[in-house]
């Protein structure tokens, strides 16, 4: 997700800034969805799981908002 905290991340692994976009670039195509998430995306799943009107019968279930990327990522050895 594309947060104050990853783009500090690169700093912190002496990425220069000019490369950070670089590096959001080749997150972004280890995604299916082919970009890199943004907090407001996570923001809507939440909101959806929290709005008893739209959510109401799901239960004990895990929600994966990655864009994908655990569905690429689990086929790359292949």
């Amino acid at each position: 997700v594309d947060t104050a905290m990853l783009r500090e991340g690169f700093v912190r692994g002496h990425v220069k800034a000019s490369s950070a976009q670089h590096q959001l670039e080749h997150i972004a195509r280890r995604t299916v969805s082919g970009k890199v998430g943004t907090p407001m995306e996570i923001a809507h799943g939440i909101l959806f799981l929290a709005d008893n009107s739209r959510s109401s019968f799901i239960t004990g279930q895990t929600i994966v908002i990655d864009g994908g990327a655990t569905a690429l990522l689990s086929t790359e050895g292949e």
